[in-house]
């Protein structure tokens, strides 16, 4: 069995960190379908951001 490195992980993302969300498409598109679900499925106007990731899902719940 291979063990993970959790330390080059995180230095991958580390080095990553100024262009993820610029390239990271599918993600971007699949948070977009997800943020629509909350909207749309959620009125009350609360919602949790576990702080999970860069940040793009607060920043697109924010402009809501």
């Amino acid at each position: 069995m291979q063990w993970i490195d959790k330390t080059q992980i995180a230095s991958a993302f580390g080095r990553a960190v100024h262009t993820y969300d610029h390239v990271a498409t599918l993600q971007r598109d699949i948070a977009d379908q997800l943020i629509m679900k909350i909207i749309n499925h959620h009125s009350n106007g609360k919602v949790l951001d576990a702080g999970c990731g860069t940040g793009y899902v607060s920043q697109q719940l924010k402009r809501t």
